[in-house]
C-alpha cells in the first residue's frame, strides 16, 4: 500500500536539506557548461543562490542523531 502520512523527523529534514542543497549546486553549476544568457545567469543567481544558503543553513544547524 503507497501513501499515508510522513513523519517529519529530524533526519527527514536534514535529507529534505541535502537534497535541496545538491539541486540548487547543480542549477548554479550547470549555468556555465550550459552557457546560459545574461538573463537566466541573473535569475539563477538571484532566487537559487539564497535558497541553497538557506539549505546549507538548515544542514548547518540540523541535529546529529540516528532516529
Amino acid at each position: 500500500m503507497t501513501g499515508g502520512q510522513v513523519a517529519f523527523t529530524a533526519s527527514v529534514r536534514l535529507r529534505i536539506a541535502l537534497y535541496r542543497s545538491y539541486l540548487y549546486l547543480i542549477m548554479l553549476t550547470e549555468t556555465v557548461p550550459r552557457e546560459a544568457p545574461a538573463d537566466t545567469l541573473q535569475w539563477t543567481w538571484t532566487e537559487v543562490a539564497p535558497r541553497l544558503v538557506a539549505a546549507l543553513e538548515a544542514v548547518e544547524s540540523a541535529p546529529r542523531s540516528r532516529e
